[in-house]
């Protein structure tokens, strides 16, 4: 039986808000849902459909967990495997989606810079009505990082700039992005420190 999200979906949770969350509960959310990508990559298995649609609340209070849910669009990978296809939502997507290359599973990174990105800044860094103009942005712009990013700490616009790296090859990983200063308290720690807890389960929710 699943358990019942009472918060909505992670937009609906933000527009509340007016899309304006502290960078501390940016980073409380950051944290669990870096940990739940963390976990599924640790058994192969890459979403392909992370959005803030695709994330629920269990409540609707500042102490809500954000639990990642549909799992319609995952694939299971071997750790060298690529695979190719065009899934997932448009301004979240990365640019390897739309050019056709094969991918692995730092399409969700991408995909999770984006939503650091959103509780960040309050809005999505490629964002149009139309779908198209989205594409064209996200293949020749860069990503934006304007004036507004100076109220932001350095450790935060740091592992979103890795996490939103357009030449994949570049991107960090999403043990890199656990190990990172700004999710450990300022400090960096090692990779070989990681480790996929079990209770990273309850992070997620299958139907």
């Amino acid at each position: 039986m699943l358990e019942y999200m009472r918060g909505g979906d992670m937009y609906d949770y933000l527009n509340k808000r007016d899309f304006a969350v502290s960078e501390a509960r940016a980073l409380e959310l950051g944290t669990q849902m870096a940990k739940a990508i963390f976990y599924l990559s640790s058994f192969g298995i890459i979403h392909r459909d992370l959005k803030l649609e695709n994330i629920m609340m269990t409540d609707n209070t500042d102490q809500a967990v954000p639990k990642v849910v549909d799992f319609g669009l995952s694939a299971i990978i071997s750790p060298d495997q690529k695979i190719q296809g065009a899934v997932g939502t448009v301004a979240y997507a990365p640019p390897e989606i739309f050019r056709g290359d094969q991918y692995d599973k730092s399409v969700d990174v991408w995909s999770l810079g984006v939503i650091f990105y959103a509780l960040l800044m309050g809005f999505l860094p490629y964002d149009s009505e139309d779908k198209k103009q989205i594409v064209k942005m996200l293949l020749n712009d860069p990503v934006p990082f304007d004036q507004e990013w100076n109220e932001v700490s350095p450790a935060a616009k740091d592992i979103v700039v890795k996490m939103l790296q357009k030449d994949k090859t570049k991107r960090c990983t999403i043990e890199e992005v656990m190990c990172c200063a700004w999710l450990n308290n300022g400090r960096s720690i090692p990779v070989e420190s990681l480790e996929a807890s079990d209770d990273t389960f309850a992070l997620l929710l299958r139907d």
